[in-house]
C-alpha cells in the first residue's frame, strides 16, 4: 500500500512539473505578453495554438474540424492527430504528431519555426524567450478582404496518401505469404491514379518498398 502511495505521488508530481513548464512571450519590441505553456514529448516541446493566437492577436478559427491560424499573409491549417499540414497552398509535415489536450491542439514549437518566417516567430537564444509579431486593430483587413483571401487558399488540387508500413515493417502477413505492406501500397497507386483522372494532383508518401 505504501508503494503505491509512493508511486501516485511520484506520478503526481511529474504532471504538474510537466504542465508548468512555460516560455516568456514577447512583442517584437521586447514588451512581455504573458507566458506560454509547453509539454515535452520526446525531444519535441508542444505549445498550444490558442495562447499563441490569443496572446499575439493572430486569428484562430475552428474550418471543418481543421485549426486554422492566419497571421500575416499566411494561413496555417492544422488537422488533430495528423503530422501533414498546410502553409498557404504547401502541405508540409511536423516532426511530431499535433496533439489535443484540454480542448486545445498543442503543435511541435520547432515546426512553427520551420514554417513561420523568423520576423512573426523566432527563439531568443540567450534566454530561450519567444519573440512574436504582434497584430494590431488596424493591420487587421476588413471582412472583404479576409473572405476573397480565404477563398483562395481553400482551392485544394494535391493530396497526400500514405501507403504506411514498407522495408523492414512488413505489417500484417497473411497466412500465404502476402504482406499488408505490398497491398496499402498497390492501393495507394490505384487511388492515385484515380485522384490524377479527377484532375488532382497526388503525392504518395513512398513509392517503393522502403520504410520511411
Amino acid at each position: 500500500m505504501k508503494r503505491a502511495f509512493i508511486c501516485i505521488v511520484f506520478l503526481f508530481l511529474g504532471s504538474v512539473s510537466l504542465w508548468a513548464s512555460s516560455l516568456l512571450l514577447l512583442d517584437t519590441e521586447g514588451v512581455p505578453l504573458g507566458r506560454v505553456p509547453y509539454m515535452v514529448q520526446g525531444e519535441e516541446r508542444l505549445v498550444p495554438m490558442t495562447a499563441i493566437a490569443s496572446k499575439s492577436g493572430w486569428t484562430l478559427d475552428t474550418e471543418a474540424g481543421v485549426e486554422v491560424l492566419r497571421v500575416d499573409t499566411l494561413v496555417l491549417r492544422v488537422r488533430r492527430n495528423n503530422p501533414f499540414f498546410f502553409l498557404n497552398t504547401q502541405c508540409r509535415q511536423f516532426a511530431f504528431t499535433p496533439q489535443e489536450w484540454d480542448g486545445a491542439l498543442w503543435v511541435p514549437l520547432s515546426g512553427l519555426f520551420k514554417a513561420l518566417p523568423e520576423k512573426l516567430l523566432r527563439q531568443n537564444p540567450q534566454d530561450g524567450s519567444l519573440q512574436i509579431q504582434k497584430i494590431k486593430m488596424d493591420d487587421i483587413p476588413s471582412g472583404g478582404e479576409s473572405s476573397r483571401s480565404s477563398q483562395a487558399v481553400w482551392t485544394m488540387n494535391t493530396v497526400i496518401i500514405d501507403p504506411g508500413h514498407g522495408g523492414k515493417d512488413v505489417g500484417a502477413v497473411s497466412p500465404s505469404g502476402t504482406m499488408e505492406k505490398d497491398i496499402v501500397l498497390d492501393i495507394s497507386r490505384r487511388l492515385a491514379k484515380i485522384l490524377l483522372k479527377k484532375g488532382l494532383v497526388a503525392k504518395l508518401t513512398r513509392t517503393d518498398d522502403r520504410f520511411i
